[in-house]
């Protein structure tokens, strides 16, 4: 429910009944029309508000006149009230326990009816005067309205409580600093009701209202319905990335400024996220309240940030209606609370004026970004006609820049520009293609509707592709002739399949889905194109085994493929790429690697069962090159050059094949695996000779930095944590363990053996000099 409430007329008598018996609140207590907003909107956003001041200035009065002036369908309110005292328990405000549940089940059940969440709104006055526990069940049950009672949870009507104190916010801070913490975060609104007025004239009228009544009489009620369409409405307030962007640094800025007041007294709102959440609904519920006075949209502008003055700061009285009530004042702490209050209404006015100054920068910096007077002045050259070609390509460049820009996230009021530009452009081609277009204006007005994807153009674009299509009937005629013509008779080549089905998926875009000649026309075009593709693909030399061919075979694939796909989508063209993926791997020759061309084929997601078989074949086919096991000098041994060509894997030893073998997740059996353990046990083998031979070539050292040093060469060299950390010992001690049996059983063993010696070696190598350091 998007508009202006003066539009909605079942919700204009609402917002006048809520407008009157604010007025009529204003009316009989005088000065407190700040503290009056401050209860509106914590009615319409449902939140709370703690009223502190000294006794005698009518906050009770006030509370009841404001909550007790709702009233349900009965005509009464459905109000709690009651007074905290030092003596005050759970019961008084939760409700008398069910001793009927206590007595049969043992558990403790509160009769929610009878206490305050069991009713839409509460007057808790002097709540600072119960005990600390009591005010912490208070804080939990006002913040989450529902009430944990065993295992049940049980949801309360409560809407909106009051909070009064005739105590000082300092005075509570010094009795329990961290309960004012409580309060902030859990209470929407703070107000400070001074002792004095700040015009004379208004203690005149309060002398002769007293003549009438003591207390102020408001005769105006509100009905509860009325109120609840309104808060309806609150959800529905559209709060745009703009605003919450100013809001944003609004909070930055005002959050260290309310922390430096200069009378060294806490502040009074706690910047939570649960702060943050609060401040958006109540700038909501400050938009529906300001719809209740004057006809405007339920959408939230900079502008209306200004209402949380009375979220962020503590209201009272405001410029100079505060300095006068100061100056008045006589009492030292009511002089400090309202220094307080002025700190915090300074401060939000401050932060206000920047962060409205720096949204208004970066709007005026996005406007240039989007290069609106640009496209202002492209719009209005293009409604000066010209040549059908020209006005065509001008308007597919021009909504292209528009389609461009309403990508990004921006604010409402330049989206609000571009869409109007947007539109503009189309009410000026809309002329144009009514007349006749020859077949190359036809394929650029095929190209302006997909331009229009904002949602917000859905009209303009259908207007428009009715337009094109209209315009379009040579079009159909030619796209039917070219695509029977492609059917019958597909080009002979990838390339041109591709090239050939350009115009025809240009072509396909301008005519409806609902045209049936079209639809079959597309399909069969769709299938043919497939076909012939697998068909070039399928042979000797079709599919090149070197990488660069392979690459620009599949560029050319891929082109087709996406054509095909904006003609016929959803086709299903798995087996064309199957089919050049087998083609690639029957392609390569001996001397081309499998290795690089299965990562090819891996990162083209092409790798499916089929291939993966054929690249198994092909690598058990190449020839197996003799095991060559490279030696190893004494600095490639220390300085972890050896391990890293261990781990690389040895020429030879870790051959191309079994690179492809192992990836595809086979193990290559028999003889060759022997062959590979057999290389890297005298690749270790000669490793570790070159590290005796460096280190220790005559024993171990004394102890002393000699060994030490020798100790850290031998840590760099990357040896221990191969056979100790990394366990390559054992890991090849299970390789041969697995070809124990076998025609290959008398090599795994002579092999275990070798193994053996080589790590009794080096352990007695490593400790001797582990031994020597001492």
């Amino acid at each position: 429910m998007k508009g202006t409430l003066s539009s909605m007329s079942d919700l204009a008598p609402d917002a006048r009944a809520f407008q009157s018996f604010l007025e009529a609140l204003q009316a009989a207590f005088l000065e407190r029309d700040a503290v009056l907003e401050q209860l509106a909107l914590a009615l319409l956003a449902r939140e709370h508000v703690l009223l502190t001041g000294p006794p005698g200035t009518a906050k009770s009065a006030l509370a009841h006149a404001v909550l007790g002036g709702i009233v349900e369908e009965d005509g009464k309110p459905s109000l709690f009230t009651r007074q905290l005292t030092e003596g005050a328990v759970q019961t008084d405000l939760l409700g008398p326990v069910d001793f009927k549940v206590l007595t049969e089940t043992g558990r403790t059940r509160h009769i929610l009816e009878e206490g305050m969440l069991g009713h839409r709104y509460a007057f808790l006055d002097e709540i600072f005067d119960g005990r600390d526990m009591l005010l912490r069940a208070v804080l939990n049950a006002l913040h989450e309205r529902e009430l944990k009672q065993g295992p049940s949870v049980e949801r309360g009507l409560l809407e909106t409580a009051v909070l009064t104190s005739n105590r000082f916010l300092s005075e509570v801070v010094a009795r329990v600093p961290e309960l004012l913490l409580a309060f902030a975060d859990r209470i929407a609104f703070r107000a400070f009701v001074p002792s004095g007025f700040a015009r004379p004239e208004s203690r005149r009228a309060l002398l002769h209202g007293a003549l009438r009544a003591r207390t102020p009489v408001v005769e105006v009620t509100l009905p509860r319905s009325a109120l609840a369409r309104l808060q309806a409405l609150v959800p529905e307030v559209e709060v745009p990335p703009e605003v919450l962007d100013a809001l944003e640094r609004l909070v930055d800025v005002l959050q260290p400024a309310l922390a430096a007041d200069a009378s060294g007294e806490p502040g009074t709102r706690l910047f939570s996220q649960r702060t943050l959440v609060r401040a958006v609904w109540a700038l909501r519920g400050a938009v529906v309240r300001d719809a209740c006075r004057r006809e405007r949209a339920l959408r939230a502008t900079p502008e209306d940030l200004r209402a949380l003055g009375l979220f962020f700061a503590t209201a009272g009285p405001e410029g100079e209606a505060l300095e006068a009530v100061i100056a008045h004042t006589s009492d030292a702490r009511e002089q400090v609370q309202l220094s307080m209050v002025r700190h915090e209404q300074r401060s939000f006015a401050e932060a206000l004026g920047r962060a409205l100054a720096e949204t208004r920068a970066a709007a005026e910096a996005e406007a240039r970004a989007l290069e609106l007077p640009t496209l202002v002045a492209e719009t209005e050259r293009l409604e000066g006609g010209g040549a059908p070609a020209v006005v065509l390509s001008r308007a597919v460049a021009l909504l292209g820049a528009l389609r461009g820009r309403l990508a990004r996230p921006m604010r409402a009021e330049h989206r609000a520009a571009l869409l109007a530009l947007a539109g503009q452009v189309v009410r000026t081609l809309e002329p144009l293609l009514r007349g006749e277009l020859d077949e190359t204006q036809l394929r650029r007005a095929a190209e302006l509707p997909p331009l229009l994807d904002a949602p917000e153009l859905a009209a303009e674009r259908g207007r428009l592709a009715d337009r094109v299509r209209q315009a379009g009937v040579a079009t159909r005629i030619r796209f039917l002739e070219e695509a029977r013509a492609f059917s019958e008779t597909p080009p002979a080549s990838v390339e041109g399949v591709a090239q050939a089905l350009e115009p025809l998926s240009r072509w396909s875009a301008s005519l409806s889905h609902d045209d049936v000649e079209a639809t079959g026309a597309r399909e069969r075009a769709g299938r043919a194109a497939a076909e012939a593709l697998q068909l070039l693909l399928t042979g000797a030399g079709a599919v090149p085994g070197d990488a660069a061919g392979f690459a620009r075979l599949r560029a050319s694939l891929e082109r087709a493929a996406d054509r095909i796909h904006r003609l016929r989508p959803g086709l299903d063209l798995s087996p064309v790429a199957r089919t050049l993926a087998l083609g690639h791997v029957a392609a390569l020759g001996t001397d081309e690697p499998l290795f690089p061309a299965l990562e090819r084929l891996e990162a083209a997601d092409l790798l499916s069962d089929e291939v993966r078989a054929a690249l198994a074949t092909a690598a058990r086919a190449r020839p197996r090159a003799p095991s060559s096991v490279p030696g190893v000098e004494v600095e490639e041994a220390l300085s972890g050059e050896a391990y890293r060509r261990y781990r690389a894997g040895l020429d030879g030893a870790d051959s191309d094949a079994m690179r492809v073998l192992r990836r595809l997740g086979e193990d290559p059996a028999g003889r060759d695996a022997l062959d590979d353990v057999a290389a890297r046990l005298t690749y270790l083998r000669r490793w570790y000779d070159a590290l005796h031979d460096a280190l220790a070539p005559h024993g171990a050292p004394p102890a002393g930095p000699e060994t030490e040093r020798r100790l850290a060469s031998l840590v760099t060299s990357r040896f221990p944590a191969l056979v100790l950390k990394e366990s390559e010992f054992a890991r090849i001690d299970a390789e041969l363990q697995s070809a124990a049996s076998g025609p290959a059983a008398r090599r795994a063993q002579d092999l275990r053996a070798e193994l053996a010696a080589l790590a009794d070696g080096f352990g007695t190598f490593s400790r001797a000099l582990l031994a020597a350091r001492g």
